[in-house]
């Protein structure tokens, strides 16, 4: 159907005495063929660094509530649409889209140079509602993943990047996807991802 979609949000974020933090929220309203639309979405990430010991642990947890439909007509559309999302958003791999989701992911990032720095991170994901569909990175469903197990998996990443020069950035990463049973169910299944990225600026 013919849709007209608004966004509202906020965003606030800061640092201070070890502590960083970056929070923001977005609600969405308009129509929808004949119905209305009624979504949100809020997510944030902090953390601490212990700048005193050796390479600089960090310790962090970044967490996201993304509505999902209810799949009753009568009622608005729920499905909270991010619309232009910055890629990759949970991983490297951009498997999963911020649509009917829930998401913890504690991490930790370790400085062991200056222009060094390493981070892991384990994400636990669910369906924010079981009646609507699992979404992928192009913001459309995955087939099959509508109604049933609202377990969506786990991913595991592991992060470096070393900024070689002033113009060069080095980056290499691996992902772990554990596929759940969301996904199981609708003939899904685990994914490994590697890549190798170099960015010049000139």
């Amino acid at each position: 159907a013919y849709e007209r979609r608004h966004t509202v949000g906020g965003r606030l974020f800061g640092k201070s005495a070890g502590f960083d933090w970056d929070v923001e929220g977005a609600y969405q309203f308009g129509t929808f063929g004949a119905g209305g639309i009624d979504a949100w979405t809020v997510s944030g990430e902090g953390g601490y660094t212990f700048e005193q010991l050796p390479w600089a642990p960090r310790l962090g947890v970044r967490a996201a509530v993304a509505t999902g439909d209810r799949g009753r007509p009568n009622e608005p559309l729920g499905t909270f649409n991010p619309m232009f999302p910055r890629l990759p958003y949970f991983s490297e791999a951009s498997v999963i889209a911020p649509m009917n989701l829930m998401d913890v992911a504690p991490s930790l990032t370790l400085s062991p140079a200056k222009d060094v720095k390493l981070s892991v991170t384990w994400d636990f994901l669910r369906k924010n509602r079981a009646a609507d569909a699992v979404y992928n990175s192009t913001l459309t469903p995955f087939d099959g993943t509508a109604g049933g197990s609202s377990d969506i998996g786990q991913m595991f990443q592991v992060v470096g990047e070393w900024q070689a020069t002033r113009e060069l950035t080095l980056r290499a990463a691996y992902v772990h996807f554990f596929a759940g049973r969301a996904m199981t169910q609708a003939g899904g299944r685990d994914i490994d991802f590697s890549m190798v990225s170099a960015a010049l600026k000139f």
